[in-house]
């Protein structure tokens, strides 16, 4: 059995769960919570970070901004809609099967994660990270994630 001492600290519930301290994934986890419940311009770096039980200047290390975060929430989202999806293509079958098993997990995924994609992607990101830079960012991850040019 672990000791005490062994357990992770976490920080209070406040509506968003208890965290364990010190991870990245933590930080996403929190800030994709927050930017879900209440958009971009609702979310502030300082309650991130206290909800993580971090002081502001340590989210600084791994995102050097609000707007570096909310692109690192997004892109975790879509990674997961990808894992989700992907296998469904690739597995065997002739191409009508593949698609229309990789259509019923993208409908699938979609749907359970239309809240939160929607209410992240609200406009006021475009005031903190301009209009060019989010088609930018938009356009190299989909070019990494599926090769196209």
């Amino acid at each position: 059995m672990a000791a005490a001492d062994d357990a992770p600290a976490t920080v209070p519930d406040n509506g968003v769960g208890p965290v364990p301290v010190g991870s990245r994934d933590k930080i996403l986890d929190i800030g994709e919570a927050l930017f879900a419940r209440r958009g971009y311009a609702g979310v502030g770096l300082r309650e991130v970070a206290e909800r993580v039980g971090l002081g502001k200047s340590c989210l600084f290390h791994p995102f050097r901004s609000k707007g570096e975060l909310y692109l690192a929430v997004l892109q975790r989202v879509f990674e997961r809609m990808e894992e989700r999806v992907g296998p469904s293509f690739d597995a065997p079958g002739t191409p009508p099967e593949r698609l229309e098993r990789g259509m019923d997990a993208l409908i699938d995924q979609t749907t359970e994660t239309a809240g939160r994609v929607s209410a992240m992607l609200r406009p006021a990101i475009l005031d903190d990270i301009g209009l060019a830079a989010a088609i930018r960012w938009q356009t190299r991850d989909f070019q990494q994630r599926t090769g196209v040019a």
